[in-house]
């Protein structure tokens, strides 16, 4: 913990040094620095505590590959995320889509299509990992395989974080389904929203991407602003007395 930690904070501070120097790094010097603060590391750490192998499988050079690459993943779609908050703060240096862009001097589409092909490329090495990890023996073998299971179920975690974030657009759209409410009428604005929040809710269960997974939670996001305006002007209606439409609105 302490190493990742120490790790952390020496390398958090670069990022704002190289904005004050106008600095671009290279794809290779970014991962490098990002591996250490995008915050994998110390959140790798409660994966160890109900192991027990020495140090010198921890260490072993193919595990630690294996570590880098689901870093590395967790960085491209955590960069991807967050590229378009960063780039209209202004602060999009450290981005890999901003670094490709700047190193192979291509658009923000080409960047994207690198992007996509070397996370295919970072999986294909991931699984070619696995095929070349050793054998400690049945007592470290078993929790070995229980570490890594663990690097995948962190990823898992990390991608339905973006899965659940994309209904965040539920409050963009609020006030656009506000106006659709006041022109189509309240009741069949909010029907349709909760129509649009069940079909897609089952169809988020029986999706097989992570990219179709955050897609549809995005369309939820719609129908739940969608019953938002329409809810409220329907308890408005519905309830005349102050006292009533208070406890009605807060309910």
């Amino acid at each position: 913990m302490v190493e990742s930690l120490t790790a952390y904070l020496e390398s958090v501070v670069q990022q704002p040094a190289d904005r004050d120097h106008d600095t671009f790094r290279t794809i290779d010097t970014y991962l490098q620095n990002r591996r250490q603060n995008i915050g994998a590391r110390p959140s790798f750490v409660p994966m160890e505590l109900d192991l027990d192998f020495p140090d010198d499988v921890f260490y072993h050079p193919v595990i630690l590959e294996l570590s880098v690459y689901i870093t590395d993943l967790i960085i491209l779609e955590n960069d991807v995320a967050s590229y378009n908050k960063e780039q209209a703060l202004g602060d999009d240096r450290h981005n890999i889509l901003t670094i490709a862009m700047h190193q192979f001097g291509i658009d923000f589409q080409g960047a994207m299509d690198w992007v996509i092909n070397y996370h295919a490329e970072v999986e294909m090495n991931f699984l070619d990992g696995l095929k070349r990890v050793p054998s400690w023996g049945p007592k470290i073998d078993r929790q070995i395989k229980q570490y890594l299971l663990n690097f995948g179920s962190f990823l898992l975690l990390v991608r339905k974080d973006f899965a659940y974030n994309a209904v965040s657009l539920t409050f963009v759209y609020v006030p656009q389904a506000g106006r659709v409410s006041d022109i189509y009428e309240p009741k069949p604005v909010f029907v349709s929203g909760l129509f649009l929040i069940g079909v897609l809710g089952i169809g988020a269960g029986f999706i097989g991407t992570i990219i179709g997974l955050i897609v549809l939670r995005a369309l939820q996001g719609i129908g739940a602003a969608m019953t938002i305006p329409s809810a409220t002007t329907m308890l408005t209606a519905a309830f005349t007395t102050p006292l009533a439409r208070g406890i009605a609105l807060t309910l």
